[in-house]
């Protein structure tokens, strides 16, 4: 909400203004809707307590503000960096635009459904998934599939799908219908092993909007929006992420023509190379591609959805990311979190 100070605007209007807006705060802007300042109900007792209850000591002319074409990601970690639960949004030439509060849910809620591929062995963690599926292995006292979606939640998505499998009970006895974590789950139960894309047939929510696929062992602090973005302004029918990594080789590559006669000599290189990130999105009519009860990764469904001549869009994740699905990138995980 706003509030529009004019030469006879009085403190009582403003009073009234703050009461009016739900969220205990209005930004102040001037009659061509340029941002003021701001005044919250914390502004208000703080005069009412020095007993100077005029607009000037009211009012906040030091407010920090962003703007509209920010990330939610940049918002909030602007917020948390200056202390705030409020903060007005403007245009790039300072006119209001909204303000936006941490308190204010709707802000943020998602019609987007996540399906997190949680059905497998987790081989690679060796004893450690023994007796325990690899979601459950636990992260500073969580589980990873909880730091997943707590993520996902923080980013507004609340809607889950979570294919089990190995273990599959003591998932759905920790997590239930998701209501302790303020989510909904719900469960694709495979009766076989599916594979990370064979699980979508298993799908009966009619999907309405384009969704999410994560794998169950990634970690990252990508702006998840940002992605859905990027799939929605590039019309694209699937969108999958992608990471560089770069891997030098302990050896020097020698380059021969036919004859065998040496052309060049590259000293332990280093390549670049284009890694599956492990989250993807993809529009709902994708269901329909996946055949019931049959095992299905997703390089497979990839290939299947571009012989068919559907887009697939690829999306680089430059922010932190780790797959937790090795010991060594599990307790590389454990250390960053603890800091």
């Amino acid at each position: 909400m706003k509030f529009l100070l004019k030469d006879n605007s009085t403190v009582n209007d403003l009073i009234s203004a703050l009461d009016q807006s739900g969220n205990g705060a209005v930004a102040i802007v001037d009659s061509n809707n340029k941002l003021v300042g701001l005044t919250t109900d914390g502004d208000l007792r703080k005069a009412l307590l020095n007993d100077t209850l005029s607009l000037s000591n009211i009012i906040n002319k030091s407010v920090t503000s962003i703007t509209d074409d920010s990330s939610i990601n940049e918002k909030i970690s602007l917020m948390k960096k200056i202390h705030r639960r409020h903060l007005p949004i403007v245009t790039n030439d300072g006119h209001f635009k909204e303000l936006f509060c941490l308190d204010d849910l709707n802000f943020n809620i998602k019609p987007n459904y996540v399906v997190i591929a949680a059905g497998g062995l987790g081989k690679r963690l060796g004893d450690l998934t023994q007796n325990t599926p690899k979601p459950m292995i636990s992260l500073n006292g969580k589980p990873i599939l909880e730091h997943i979606i707590m993520l996902l939640k923080h980013h507004g998505y609340s809607k889950f799908l979570v294919s089990v499998n190995f273990k599959s009970e003591q998932i759905i006895s920790y997590f239930g219908d998701g209501k302790k974590l303020g989510c909904e789950i719900q469960y694709l139960e495979e009766t076989k092993r599916l594979g990370t894309a064979g699980a979508l047939s298993l799908i009966k929510e009619k999907l309405l909007h384009p969704f999410f696929v994560i794998n169950g062992d990634i970690l990252s602090s990508v702006d998840f929006d940002e992605i859905l973005k990027t799939h929605i302004s590039t019309k694209s029918f699937a969108t999958l992420s992608s990471r560089k990594i770069k891997n030098k080789l302990d050896y020097g590559i020698i380059d021969t023509n036919e004859d065998g006669q040496v052309i060049s000599i590259s000293e332990k290189p280093t390549f670049d190379f284009q890694i599956n990130a492990g989250i993807y999105i993809f529009n709902p009519k994708v269901v329909d591609y996946v055949k019931p009860n049959c095992y299905l990764d997703m390089p497979n469904l990839f290939r299947k959805i571009i012989s068919l001549g559907h887009k697939v869009q690829s999306y680089e994740i430059t922010d932190y990311w780790i797959d937790v699905g090795q010991k060594n990138d599990l307790y590389k995980a454990i250390k960053k979190l603890e800091k």
